[in-house]
């Protein structure tokens, strides 16, 4: 999970590194610049942020690459870190994605012939191998497998960018004699651009611009417009970009209220009898709640999955397949897409990305309505996408309406009215249970507790509790214990009871009638809907412990927001 942009024009180190500053989300562990100073390449790369680049943004030129890095192949570190050069200098790259062969192709040049560790560096080696120019990118190309978005720059050439694509988005921008490459279309303003497809390469200049596909046929690229969503939030000052979303939230549901409103989904359900739900982390976790609405609401049999579990997934006659990513562009999920659609399967996507390359694939496409979401922990998009969720399965169900919906969305407001600034006790291990919805929200709220605090919690259903788990249980274990169903309860506070006779400290979060005094009561809504309400405050939970333990919520190590990698 990169970041890449190529720039030519004015003053381009200074917009290549604004560019990477808007793409760390992408990755942050090493970051770098390539431009021509003097008819020669230049590289200038740091470890760790995109801020350590400062240093040569005053630097004169007029073409340049840039690279924030997520590290899959070589730990962090500079020589690791982009843009690469081929062994005469004659090529500088970055890169976005996977090289699958690349331990066989850098056995065709012997180890003594790179200077990192990662897979990137044997596609500038392939490149000087074939020469200079487009033929030399053809013929890389050819010897290639995996996903990648690659920019570069040629010594021969120092007034162009060249350009190869395949699986990772790249995008081209040209505009009176300013031109951008970039993976992600969050850099550009306003305009038109050019969306590459797979096996398409080129190259472009401040006057001019060749594409040719995977034939190697010259071919002319459709324009289309910039269009970014028109979610427009409140600008207040918040330290990070996690708590800022976190209180994004309520605004976020209007929006997307107001949305469905006023635009059908577009989805026959007559049609089907199954429903496959996909996704990763947060959006496996989102496919999950899916799972109890349609079943619970609706009465349609469905199913959750990983998707790096079902790289072929056997479908049924009659099947929808629904695939959740915040970015539209998660690798693991996008596959499996790739797969359903050649089954024959009709597929949605629901994605806080219009523009993305799992929404050009998708039959249908719904947005979150979440706005740009930054911090690696996702929390308002979390929220949006499960709500969306609801609302299909109340219109499988007969029962299209928004009146629980606009509940949620007031009391979460009203929740964060009051500023709530929820500790954690400091205990040896943190537990989450719960039961029915409770289980997901447990694991979704333990999950944003791990990534962003580096606490090892586990969560699973309150049931499972004596089969095993119970076994942790000490004075030293810390659980939260979600309970907001009503026909459960009797079962949930047996569970309760079975953690504190065993000397462990229990945190109630309940919509019930409270049965300590250490628990914390919210509001009740509905039974599908209670768990986004305590979810909000358990991000919270996670958000200020990671503050005060002094880590940055935003860029947790280890993790980076668009997962583009397999």
């Amino acid at each position: 999970m990169c970041g890449i942009s190529g720039r030519i024009g004015t003053n381009v180190l200074l917009f290549l590194i604004c560019d990477l500053q808007k793409l760390e989300y992408r990755g942050y562990d090493s970051a770098g610049l390539g431009y021509f100073e003097n008819d020669n390449i230049k590289t200038f790369k740091v470890k760790g942020r995109v801020s350590g680049l400062n240093k040569v943004k005053k630097k004169c030129a007029s073409i340049g690459i840039a690279h924030t890095r997520w590290a899959t192949h070589g730990k962090p570190s500079k020589a690791n870190a982009h843009p690469h050069s081929s062994e005469n200098g004659n090529w500088t790259i970055v890169h976005n994605g996977i090289i699958e062969n690349a331990k066989q192709l850098k056995q065709e040049f012997g180890d003594e012939h790179f200077k990192s560790q990662t897979d990137t560096e044997v596609v500038a080696h392939l490149l000087e191998k074939y020469g200079d120019g487009v033929e030399a990118i053809k013929a890389a190309m050819e010897r290639l497998k995996g996903s990648y978005a690659i920019v570069a720059l040629n010594k021969a050439y120092p007034d162009t960018l060249f350009v190869m694509k395949n699986k990772s988005p790249l995008y081209i921008y040209q505009s009176e004699g300013q031109v951008t490459v970039t993976s992600d279309i969050i850099t550009l303003d306003t305009g038109f651009y050019y969306d590459l497809e797979d096996g398409e390469y080129g190259f472009v200049t401040a006057e001019k611009m060749q594409i040719f596909n995977q034939k190697g046929k010259k071919i002319k690229k459709q324009l289309l417009p910039i269009k970014k969503d028109n979610i427009i939030l409140p600008q207040k000052p918040f330290k990070h970009h996690m708590l800022k979303e976190i209180y994004d939230t309520p605004t976020c549901l209007q929006y997307l209220i107001d949305y469905y409103k006023n635009h059908p989904t577009g989805v026959d359900f007559s049609k089907y009898e199954h429903i496959k739900l996909v996704g990763c982390g947060t959006a496996y976790h989102t496919a999950l709640m899916g799972v109890k609405f349609f079943e619970g609401i609706a009465g349609v049999e469905s199913h959750a999955y990983i998707a790096s579990e079902v790289y072929k997934p056997i479908l049924k006659p009659n099947t929808l397949c629904i695939f959740i990513s915040q970015s539209g562009e998660t690798a693991d999920t996008m596959e499996v897409m790739i797969n359903a659609k050649k089954q024959g399967a009709e597929t949605l996507l629901i994605t806080n990305r219009m523009t993305s390359t799992m929404a050009k694939k998708a039959d249908i496409v719904l947005p979150m309505m979440a706005g740009e979401e930054v911090a690696v922990a996702s929390t308002k998009a979390y929220t949006c996408g499960v709500s969306v969720l609801y609302l299909l399965a109340l219109q499988a169900a007969g029962k299209m309406n928004f009146t629980n919906l606009k509940r949620l969305q007031s009391e979460i407001a009203k929740l964060l009215s009051l500023s709530p600034q929820p500790r954690l006790a400091r205990c040896k291990n943190v537990f989450f249970i719960g039961r029915g919805m409770d289980d997901v929200s447990a694991m979704e709220g333990c999950l944003k507790l791990k990534e962003i605090t580096y606490i090892n919690s586990i969560a699973f259903a309150a049931g499972e509790l004596k089969h095993g788990t119970l076994a942790l249980i000490d004075k030293h274990s810390l659980v939260f214990a979600l309970n907001t169903c009503a026909e459960r309860a009797g079962k949930m506070q047996a569970a309760i009871e079975e953690v504190r006779s065993r000397g462990g400290k229990v945190v109630e979060l309940t919509t019930l009638p409270a049965t300590n005094k250490d628990a914390v009561k919210f509001e009740h809504i509905d039974d599908n809907l209670d768990g986004l309400l305590i979810m909000v405050y358990l991000q919270l939970l996670a958000y200020y412990a990671a503050a005060r333990k002094g880590y940055n919520p935003d860029k947790p190590r280890n993790l980076a927001k668009s997962v583009t990698v397999i």
